[in-house]
């Protein structure tokens, strides 16, 4: 289909569409065969009945008797959403790359980053780990000179993580809901989800006003974050996880897929993991992604094993006493028994064991120093 400006009415029609128990793939099929929203809205039941099996005929018949397309628009639109057709000139580019584009977009605030010329989609599980958020925080903030766009689902754990490092480093960011715009899950994002707005990013959903955000629409939401992006970025997902839905989305539609390796005992990591035996970009650093998605040239890159790995380094001139904790603690949380064994004097040349006292003591300064961080139930890790 030719990239028009449609008419308010033709608008309205393709959004009371949207909103019919169909998939965007038959709409878009009912569309060719029917010449034009517009056709299609107006067809007879026994026209439609030549091409719609029963159970989404009743559903289309069931939708045209209760909406009001242009109404309906209304509507939208009073809540400040610009409502983006197939035929839209601003309807993203990339999106009409993917198998199932979906065939209406509504978004609330800066319709123009939906072709923004950078993107990193980024996902991963919602029970994510300290070492997972921390990952996801770093990696955006090592891209952040390049100012892209990140993507992600708006979910608690990795995706949120993903929004809030996007917001606190000036990158745009785009939130790609599972539900209604006007519908925002879970609820203790709604103080994100405005501050993505305040901040001139954007809200995006293919649902109608107050779609709840059901099961099966997550896995649907994924192809949106995966096809409005340059690459994918899996942060941290076990086994059997959406975001590894949306891996398989961003394969589909020729897209980059970066994972970050964890440790093989962690749960959370399994996904991530064996995306990258699967041939998944190993995630170490902003910059190699940079240079993998061709955002830039860095020959330094080369020779470095990422800037993760070199923030891991432990800084110069250290006290012995603090050399050893910071080198006995991870990216992993640690509690402060553990800690405490592992810095007991087991091998000569390591110093003196730490008594329990001098150990608290300098957890203390070290975490006013902002070199480390301490968590609920008494754990520890580098910052």
């Amino acid at each position: 289909m030719a990239t028009t400006v449609t008419t308010p009415t033709e608008t309205a029609i393709w959004l009371a569409l949207a909103q019919v128990d169909v998939s965007a793939s038959v709409c878009f099929g009912l569309l060719h065969r029917f010449g034009s929203a517009q056709a299609l809205w107006q067809a007879s039941e026994a026209e439609l009945n030549t091409v719609l099996q029963p159970e989404r005929l009743s559903s289309f018949l069931k939708a045209r008797q209760t909406v009001d397309p242009l109404a309906y628009l209304a509507e939208v639109e009073a809540q400040n959403i610009v409502v983006l057709t197939w035929q839209h000139p601003k309807y993203p580019a990339r999106l009409k790359e993917i198998p199932d584009p979906p065939m209406v977009l509504m978004v609330k605030g800066d319709v123009s980053l939906l072709n923004h010329p950078m993107a990193l989609g980024v996902v991963g599980t919602r029970r994510c780990t300290h070492y997972g958020i921390k990952v996801t925080t770093q990696l955006i903030e090592q891209l952040a000179a390049h100012q892209p766009l990140i993507v992600s689902g708006m979910a608690a754990g990795i995706d949120t993580a993903a929004h809030m490092a996007a917001l606190d480093n000036q990158c745009p960011t785009v939130a790609v809901f599972g539900a209604g715009l006007d519908v925002i899950y879970p609820a203790r994002n709604r103080a994100l989800a405005q501050r993505i707005l305040d901040q001139g990013g954007a809200l995006v959903s293919e649902y109608g006003l107050g779609a709840q955000p059901t099961r099966f629409r997550f896995p649907k939401r994924n192809r949106i974050v995966a096809g409005l992006s340059d690459g994918v970025l899996v942060s941290e997902a076990p086994h059997q996880s959406g975001a590894l839905i949306t891996a398989r989305d961003a394969l589909e539609a020729n897209r980059q897929v970066f994972a970050v390796p964890g440790s093989i005992f962690s749960e959370q990591s399994l996904g991530a993991n064996a995306l990258i035996g699967e041939g998944a970009v190993p995630a170490t650093s902003g910059h190699l992604m940079a240079r993998h998605l061709g955002w830039c040239v860095d020959p330094i890159a080369d020779t470095e094993a990422g800037r993760l790995v070199e923030q891991l380094r432990l800084p110069d001139n250290l006290p012995d006493t603090d050399y050893r904790i910071l080198k006995a603690l991870g990216s992993e949380p640690i509690t402060f028994d553990a800690l405490s064994e592992a810095l007991a004097d087991k091998n000569p040349g390591e110093g003196e064991a730490i008594a329990a006292i001098a150990l608290s003591t300098a957890l203390t300064m070290l975490e006013l120093k902002g070199m480390v961080r301490s968590l609920p139930g008494g754990r520890y890790t580098r910052t």
